[in-house]
């Protein structure tokens, strides 16, 4: 991880699984397929990557925004 700059909490099997999701939520990948490729049996379970703080979640409003 060091070696690929990864650093602080990112640097967790549980970081690199966060920043995938929400990368590929914000990427326009619909949450369906996310919950496929992590392997949820529940919707919901996904849904929480989904629940982005901060920049990720501003730039989730405009990916959306610029869709319409």
């Amino acid at each position: 991880m060091a070696k690929a700059g990864v650093i602080g909490p990112q640097a967790t099997p549980k970081g690199l699984r966060h920043a995938f999701a929400v990368t590929a939520l914000q990427g326009g990948v619909p949450i369906t397929m996310v919950k496929r490729w992590l392997g949820h049996a529940r919707l919901s379970t996904t849904e929480i990557y989904a629940d982005a703080m901060g920049p990720e979640e501003q730039k989730i409003a405009n990916f959306l925004w610029n869709t319409f």
